[in-house]
C-alpha cells in the first residue's frame, strides 16, 4: 500500500490546520470578498470599528461620536468591539497602505477567526491528550455555523478571547509559568473590555461550579499551585493584577455614567425614570432564548434554505456521539456535560423557574437581555469538545476491546442515519457522500495495519468538511450580493451633509418613517442621550430632516424652539469663509475662528451633553442648550476663536496606556512561548 506520510510535512498538524483554513475560506469566499454584503449587527460593528479607527490613525483616541443620534459617548460602542484589541492594528495597518477598508476589516476577521481556532485546537489536545480527537473537535468547530457569525455579529469577539483563556488557564495548572499568566492577563483583559463581561463571569462561574463538583479532590493541589507561583513571583503577580484592575476601569466608569441617567437605550427599558439605563426590564427581555434557538434550527432542516443564528455542525459529530452511546464515562466527559447543562439551563427563556429565580434575587442578572448568546460563545466549543472526548473513548475501547463489536455499532448507527436522511426527503446530496466517507475512516481507524490507519486523517477530513462546503455555499446564495457601505465614509461633516447618509437615529436605509415618528414618539433610538431622546419626542421628522443638515446656524439672538417646529431664523453656515471657518473637526475636539461684523450666536447641531469645554477667546465659557438638545454658544464682533473639547486628560491617558499594556502583554507571552520553542528545538 501507498505511503501517505513519506512527506514530512503530511504528518505535521501544521499542514491539516492550514488546509482546513483554506477550505474554509473558499468555502466563505463570497462574503470574505465582500461580494455578500455582511448583515445585521456585523454592520453596526463595522462601522464602529471604523470610526474607532480612522480617528486613531488621526491620534484621536474616540470618546464622542458626532454622528450618531445627534451626538453621544463613545464609550458604548467601544466597549461592544474592543477597542484595546492588539488584532485590530492588521486593518489599521493595511488601511494606511491603501487597502480599501472593508477588505482590510475582512482580513482582520479572518486572521483574528484562524487565531482563535488554533487556539481551540492547542486547547483541545492538552484536554483531550489526543491528537486525533483534538482535530476532530478543531473541525467541527471550524465549520460549525459559529464560523458564520462573523458576517451577521460579533460573536467571535467574545468567543475567541474566552478560548484562549481556557488554553493558558490549562497550560498554567498542568505547568505554571510566567507566559500562560501572562496570556490568562490580556485574554481576561481582552473579556473585560469587549461587549458585556457579565456573560464571561456566567461561563467561568458555571465552569468553577462544575469542576469542583466533578474534580473536588484536585481543588486543594490547584490552590496550592497558584498560592506557590503567586508567592514565587509576586511582583509579577502584582503587575498582571494591576492590569487586569486597570481594564476593568473604562467599563466600570461608563457603568457609573450609564447610572447618572444621561444616556438611553430604548430597547433594554421604557422609562427614563429606570433605576438604571443598562438594566433590561423584564418586558423587554429577549423572548428568543435558548429554545427558540434550537427549535428554528430544527425548522431548517433543509440546509438549502441555511441563514444565519441556525445552530448547525457538521454531520460527523452525530456520527461520534450515536456510536458513543455505551462508551466509558470519565470526568472530562462529566465537567463539559455539567458545564453545558448548566449553561443550557440559565439560558432558558424569562417564565423558567431557574432563570426567574436569579433574575429576582442576584441583581448582575438584570443586565442580561440575550441569553441565547452563550450557545453561540461557548456552548459549540463545549460541544466540539464533548465529541472529541467521546471520540477519545472510542479509540481507548478500540484499544482495549475487540474493535469488529464497535465496528458494528458505527455501521448500524451510519445505516440509521442514512434511513433518517431518507426519510426527511430534504437532505443535501453530500450528506449521504459523508455517510460513506465517514464509514470509511471508521473502518481504517479500527483497522490493525499502520499502513491502512494512516488513511484515517484524510478520511475523517473529507467527512467532516464535505457537507459543509455545500452548506456555505448555500448560505451565500441565501443573502444578496450587496455592498457594504458606512455613514462613517465621509468624516468631515464640517457644514452641510445629507441626513441619509448620517448616522442611527437620522434616515436609515428603511427611509424616514422607519427611524422617525410623528411628534409624540421618538422612533427607534438604539442608543442615544436622554436629551436627545425627549426631543425627538416632540419634533416632526420633515424639521428634524431639514433642520439637521446643517452642522452650524448663526444667531442674532438664541433661538426658541416651539414643542412641534424648530426655529429657522437662523443662517446655515454652508462652508468656510473669512467670516467663520472651522479649522478643527475630529470626534473629541471642534475649533471655530470667525471674524464676524457684529456678536451672533452659534449653535452647533450636535447634543449638549456634560463632559464638553468651551473656550471662547481661550477663556472658558459656559455651553447653552439651544433649539432643546444643542450646543449654543456667543461668539464677539471682531476677530475671535472658540474650542469645543470633550473629555478629560486623565480618560486619553488610561486609554492610551491601556493600548500599551495590551500589546506589552501580548508580545510578552508571544515572546515567552517562541523563547521555550526554541530552545527545546
Amino acid at each position: 500500500m501507498v505511503n501517505l506520510f513519506r512527506l514530512d510535512i503530511l504528518r505535521r498538524p501544521a499542514f491539516w490546520l492550514g488546509l482546513a483554513f483554506a477550505v474554509w475560506t473558499a468555502s466563505l469566499w463570497g462574503f470574505i470578498s465582500g461580494r455578500v454584503g455582511l448583515s445585521s449587527d456585523a454592520v453596526s460593528y463595522y462601522e464602529h470599528t471604523k470610526f474607532f479607527l480612522d480617528q486613531v490613525s488621526r491620534g484621536q483616541f474616540p470618546l464622542w461620536d458626532p454622528y450618531w443620534s445627534g451626538g453621544v459617548p463613545n464609550d458604548f460602542f467601544l466597549r461592544r468591539i474592543g477597542p484595546y484589541n492588539p488584532f485590530l492594528l492588521i486593518p489599521l495597518v493595511l488601511k494606511s497602505l491603501g487597502v480599501k477598508f472593508l477588505y482590510a476589516y475582512m482580513t482582520f476577521l479572518v486572521l483574528y477567526f484562524f487565531f482563535g481556532m488554533t487556539g481551540f485546537y492547542l486547547l483541545s489536545r492538552k484536554l483531550l491528550k489526543d491528537d486525533s480527537a483534538a482535530f476532530l473537535a478543531f473541525l467541527l468547530l471550524t465549520f460549525s455555523a459559529l464560523s458564520t457569525r462573523m458576517f451577521d455579529s460579533y460573536m467571535l469577539l467574545v468567543t475567541i478571547p474566552i478560548i484562549w483563556f481556557f488554553y493558558f488557564g490549562v497550560s498554567f495548572f498542568q505547568e505554571p509559568r510566567k507566559a500562560s499568566a501572562a496570556g490568562m492577563t490580556v485574554a481576561l483583559m481582552l473579556l473585560l473590555t469587549t461587549y458585556i463581561p457579565l456573560f464571561f463571569l456566567v461561563i467561568l462561574l458555571f465552569f468553577i461550579l462544575a469542576y469542583v463538583l466533578v474534580f473536588i479532590r484536585d481543588i486543594p493541589c490547584r490552590i496550592k499551585t497558584l498560592v506557590s507561583f503567586i508567592g514565587q513571583n509576586w511582583f509579577f503577580s502584582a503587575l498582571c493584577a494591576l492590569a487586569i484592575v486597570l481594564a476593568l476601569v473604562p467599563g466600570l466608569a461608563f457603568f457609573g455614567e450609564a447610572g447618572k441617567g444621561n444616556i438611553a437605550i430604548p430597547g433594554r427599558h421604557y422609562n427614563t425614570d429606570a433605576k438604571h439605563v443598562l438594566v433590561v426590564e423584564p418586558q423587554l427581555l429577549s423572548p428568543w432564548s435558548i429554545v427558540e434557538e434550537f427549535f428554528f434550527s430544527y425548522y431548517f432542516t433543509d440546509l438549502t434554505r441555511i441563514a444565519f443564528a441556525i445552530v448547525y455542525v457538521p454531520l460527523f459529530a452525530f456520527l461520534v456521539i450515536g456510536a458513543g452511546v455505551f462508551t466509558r464515562i470519565t470526568r472530562l466527559f462529566l465537567l463539559l456535560f455539567l458545564w453545558g447543562t448548566a449553561l443550557l439551563l440559565f439560558s432558558m427563556p424569562l417564565g423558567f423557574p431557574l432563570y426567574g429565580f436569579l433574575y429576582k434575587h442576584f441583581a448582575f442578572v438584570k443586565y442580561f437581555r440575550n441569553l441565547h448568546f452563550l450557545l453561540w460563545f461557548v456552548g459549540l466549543p463545549i460541544f466540539a469538545l464533548f465529541v472529541g472526548e467521546i471520540w477519545k473513548n472510542l479509540a481507548v475501547r478500540a484499544r482495549e476491546r475487540d474493535s469488529w463489536a464497535l465496528l458494528i455499532v458505527a455501521g448500524t448507527v451510519h445505516v440509521l442515519a442514512g434511513f433518517f436522511l431518507w426519510w426527511q426527503g430534504d437532505a443535501l446530496g453530500s450528506s449521504f457522500v459523508v455517510l460513506t466517507l465517514s464509514f470509511l475512516a471508521w473502518t481504517v481507524f479500527l483497522a490493525r495495519s499502520p499502513a491502512v490507519r494512516q488513511w484515517f486523517i484524510p478520511l475523517m477530513f473529507l467527512a467532516v468538511v464535505m457537507q459543509p462546503v455545500e452548506v456555505f455555499h448555500y448560505l451565500a446564495r441565501n443573502y444578496p450580493a450587496t455592498e457594504v457601505s458606512s455613514f462613517y465614509n465621509n468624516l468631515d461633516y464640517r457644514f452641510a451633509h445629507s441626513t441619509s447618509d448620517a448616522g442611527e437615529g437620522r434616515i436609515p436605509a428603511e427611509g424616514v418613517t422607519a427611524a422617525l415618528s410623528a411628534p409624540g414618539q421618538p422612533g427607534f433610538l438604539y442608543f442615544t442621550t436622554d436629551m436627545y431622546r425627549n426631543f425627538r419626542t416632540r419634533v416632526s421628522a420633515d424639521d428634524l430632516d431639514r433642520y439637521e443638515r446643517f452642522k452650524f446656524y448663526l444667531y442674532d439672538q438664541p433661538p426658541v424652539a416651539s414643542d412641534l417646529r424648530l426655529a429657522f431664523t437662523g443662517a446655515p453656515v454652508m462652508s468656510d469663509s473669512p467670516l467663520f471657518r472651522v479649522v478643527r473637526f475630529n470626534a473629541n475636539e471642534v475649533v471655530i475662528k470667525a471674524d464676524l461684523p457684529a456678536a451672533k450666536f452659534v449653535v452647533y447641531n450636535d447634543v449638549n451633553y456634560p463632559g464638553w469645554v468651551l473656550k471662547v477667546n481661550g477663556k472658558i465659557q459656559p455651553l447653552i442648550t439651544a433649539n432643546s438638545a444643542y450646543k449654543g454658544f456667543w461668539l464677539p464682533a471682531g476677530k475671535s476663536s472658540a474650542s469645543l473639547s470633550f473629555g478629560s486628560w486623565d480618560r486619553y491617558i488610561l486609554n492610551w496606556s491601556l493600548l500599551l499594556v495590551f500589546y506589552g502583554i501580548l508580545l510578552y507571552t508571544a515572546g515567552s512561548y517562541w523563547r521555550r520553542k526554541y530552545a527545546a528545538t
